[in-house]
């Protein structure tokens, strides 16, 4: 029968014919079939031999007497197993092979045959990656593992109670991420060139018929089955991972505390530091059908009412409390899918028309009390004080965002609609700047149209109107009478001190003596440029740049300390991977490896990294 071998002890019955042998393997190409090939037609795993158990006991007594006569071996070939009377030489030839076989172990790492399953396990890898190391063949490695006593389970096993896991989490083998994508993405090719084993094939379609479709049809089962996607799996297991970092069991109970808490989306997005338009989103995932059946039990809004404490009214669909709901129903959808508005939300929870949709204590305040505490906590009294001081002090836009906590790029407009009239007035009296002189000092130039200071003033020029237009560097220098000889020499810039210098105290005020000691702190942190660039404020194309600019040879020299990623093995934390190139770390080596060249000085390719290294990992890979 089917995966099952009849043996009397003597001989083997085949499948094909009916016949009894003592082997099959000679027998085989009478039916023009391979040995594996026969395994794969009748479902016969690895573990069951295609002969029977005396022709193998003779094969093995016959070479245990041909390997006393041979003498000492470097590599034992074969294991003493249990057969009848295996005598004297049998029992000196075991003692040989566990010593030897316990020697190559150690030099692979591994203090026994379950240590190195157990690496296999880990690393989903299988016999032939251990025979590798231990440079073998694999039907070796399996053969003197299986004697010892442990066993490996193949790798379509493993990743079918993957698979198995997953569509019991979340219901579908479409969402899959990371290795389990790339493995099925594997078995829909060999499915469809027919090499896939039955058993592998029933299993993944009992867990999911439609894992085995294109992508266009798995698309379009994913909608229709309203399933949540690989990538939105992965930001609702960011939420929840930092809500337990937060001290909360999962985003259902980050979601409660909001609601018993009376906070809005913006205060419970800042306790897990996710952005506030992605929180409701996320917390989505788990139940697409209805994400806050959950919570429902909690919320005091019912139909035809609309809770209001005095500050903050309570949303009907997700229970979070809002002084004003008409900018937070965007956030809901309808029964079409569509956003959520105003007048569909009243339709659908029974309120009237009547009924104001903002907290009766939250009354809109002016636009200059929401600046004003601003401007007070970094010590200004109004926008002309703050513009004063600006002119003053020589500094800019920038630094003055910094001050007041905002981005600088939204400084002109608020300052432009709080101050009637010409907004940068105020300063006048204290413009170095005049017709015909561009005041300088060591590292700035004052601008004529504000009266800041900035390091590049073709770069904040376009920031001014002229005729409703934006203001052109050539249309500045026109209407403040500057020279073409005093604009070159206003706005030169020492090539080798200004970006070094900058640059140099961006180091030191962050705690690196160098660029050098920088990456090898980021090797040894496992981190990358752009977790630098975040930390100290900046753009990661700018760190490369400069990078690159002060170190241009052998620039991650430093990194090679710390570099645990050798050839043909890529070293891996659990969460990011360490490129072999610079020694930094990423989450996806596919994606940074064409930041380095190849030797035509090109784009490296994953492929031609993988070749050049030696690992083999899809491009796509991602860890679960």
């Amino acid at each position: 029968m089917r995966g099952v071998l009849a043996t009397d002890g003597e001989r083997v019955q085949c499948h094909e014919c009916g016949g009894w042998y003592r082997s099959l393997s000679s027998h085989l190409p009478v039916h023009d079939l391979t040995s594996e090939q026969y395994r794969h037609e009748w479902d016969l795993p690895a573990t069951i031999p295609l002969a029977a158990d005396a022709h193998r006991n003779l094969a093995r007594a016959n070479a245990l007497q041909r390997i006393d006569q041979a003498g000492e071996m470097e590599l034992p070939r074969f294991v003493a197993a249990t057969y009848p009377d295996r005598g004297p030489v049998g029992a000196e030839y075991e003692v040989l092979a566990e010593e030897l076989w316990s020697r190559r172990l150690a030099d692979a790492g591994w203090s026994s045959w379950q240590a190195a399953v157990d690496w296999a396990i880990e690393h989903d890898k299988g016999w032939a990656d251990i025979a590798r190391k231990l440079d073998i063949t694999h039907q070796q490695a399996r053969a003197v593992g299986l004697a010892d006593g442990v066993v490996l389970p193949p790798l379509w096993k493993r990743r079918a109670r993957a698979a198995a896991e997953h569509a019991e989490r979340h219901g579908s083998l479409l969402n899959t991420r990371g290795a389990l994508s790339s493995w099925l993405t594997q078995l829909r090719y060999e499915k469809a060139a027919g090499k896939l084993p039955r058993r592998a094939v029933a299993e993944l379609d009992r867990l999911d018929p439609d894992w085995s479709l294109d992508r266009s049809a798995r698309s379009a089962a994913a909608r229709e089955r309203n399933i949540a996607r690989g990538k939105q799996l992965s930001s609702f297991e960011d939420m929840a991972a930092r809500a337990r970092v937060a001290g909360f069991t999962d985003p259902t109970d980050l979601l409660a505390h909001g609601i018993v808490e009376h906070l809005t989306s913006t205060e419970l997005a800042e306790l897990v530091h996710i952005r506030r338009d992605t929180l409701l989103k996320r917390i989505s995932v788990a139940n697409p059908q209805d994400p806050f059946a959950a919570t429902a039990h909690l919320r005091t809004s019912v139909t035809g009412t609309l809770a209001d404490d005095g500050h903050r009214v309570q949303c009907h669909e997700c229970g979070l409390w809002f002084g004003s709901l008409t900018r937070h129903l965007t956030g809901h959808v309808d029964d079409d899918g569509d956003r959520l508005t105003e007048d569909g939300y009243r339709t659908r929870h029974g309120l009237s028309a009547e009924l104001s949709l903002r907290s009766r204590g939250n009354v809109r305040r002016a636009k200059e009390d929401l600046w004003g505490p601003r401007l007070a906590q970094a010590g200004y009294a109004s926008w002309e004080e703050a513009i004063i001081a600006a002119a003053v002090e020589h500094f800019g836009l920038a630094e003055l965002g910094e001050q007041l906590g905002v981005r600088s790029d939204a400084l002109p407009t608020v300052i432009a609609k709080s101050i009637s009239g010409d907004p940068w007035a105020a300063n006048k009296p204290y413009r170095l700047s005049r017709p015909g002189v561009l005041a300088r000092d060591e590292d700035y130039s004052q601008c004529h149209e504000c009266g800041l200071w900035f390091r590049r003033m073709t770069k904040h020029i376009p920031s001014h109107m002229a005729d409703g237009r934006k203001l052109t560097v050539q249309a500045y220098r026109e209407r403040h009478g500057l020279s073409d000889d005093l604009w070159a020499a206003a706005t030169a810039r020492p090539t080798d001190r200004e970006p070094k210098n900058l640059w140099t105290e961006r180091l030191a005020a962050h705690g690196y003596g160098s660029w050098e000691d920088a990456l090898a702190d980021l090797a040894a942190r496992h981190l990358n440029l752009r977790d630098f660039a975040d930390h100290i404020g900046v753009k990661d194309s700018a760190v490369m740049t400069e990078l690159l600019r002060m170190r241009p040879d052998d620039t991650w020299a430093p990194t090679a300390p710390f570099r645990l990623s050798r050839y043909g093995e890529l070293f891996d934390d659990g969460d990011r991977s360490q490129c072999h190139e610079c020694g930094l770390w990423f989450a996806s080596l596919g994606r940074h490896a064409p930041a380095h060249r190849a030797d035509d000085g090109s784009q490296l390719s994953w492929a031609q990294y993988q070749e050049r290294h030696g690992t083999t990992r899809p491009a796509n890979w991602r860890r679960t």
